[in-house]
């Protein structure tokens, strides 16, 4: 965060280097600051009490109240954020996402949600399950087999604080064993030793 306010402290104090363009700077303080035509304005409509950029920069995109916001990030997350809370975003508003690598697609966020809508609730609880900041990835299971099963199984207690473990358990299991592609599993008892071979009878 002091390499952030770094950063935000020396783009203010060249205020005056932007009288064409506007710019939000989110620092510490929970009251982004915008650049416009030289000067500093408060923005307390987009005031923030988020701690992750991951979910400030959703945030920041619902309030922004512009007709096009381009999203420079590189990160499944802030891509999955951007498509279940397209539903919050004005539709009047264009919202992209390119990553800072030169070369990369950009991504049509609302295009993508019209186009994969029935995917959409289950996202969230797909990536989590197969591996983010706080859960281990599973052997052999990408991003890749979890969007093609998403949709599939349902998933509807994974997230949700109000259900119990016994709950999210019973959905997770055929979800994950699904992405094994082991379709006649009822627990993940012997899937590992039959994950690895290429004919033989599927787990029990």
């Amino acid at each position: 965060m002091q390499l952030i306010n770094l950063i935000c402290e020396d783009m203010a104090s060249h205020k005056d280097d932007f009288t064409q363009h506007k710019l939000v700077l989110t620092g510490s303080d929970p009251v982004p600051v915008e650049i416009n035509s030289g000067v500093l304005i408060k923005r307390q409509d987009m005031k923030t009490t988020q701690e992750e950029a991951d979910t400030i920069i959703v945030q920041q995109v619902v309030e922004a109240k512009a007709k096009k916001v381009l999203v420079v990030a590189d990160d499944t997350f802030v891509l999955l954020l951007h498509f279940c809370c397209q539903g919050d975003i004005p539709a009047s508003i264009i919202v992209l996402m390119v990553s800072p690598i030169q070369g990369r697609a950009v991504i049509d966020i609302n295009a993508t949600v019209d186009q994969h809508h029935e995917l959409i609730p289950d996202l969230l609880a797909a990536h989590g399950l197969t591996g983010c900041d706080t859960v281990a990835t599973y052997f052999g299971i990408g991003k890749a087999a979890a969007v093609l099963r998403a949709g599939t199984e349902p998933l509807s207690y994974i997230g949700d604080t109000s259900s119990v473990l016994s709950e999210v358990i019973t959905q997770a299991t055929p979800f994950i064993l699904a992405c094994y592609g082991q379709t006649k599993c009822t627990s993940m008892t012997g899937t590992p030793e039959n994950v690895g071979k290429q004919s033989g009878p599927e787990c029990c």
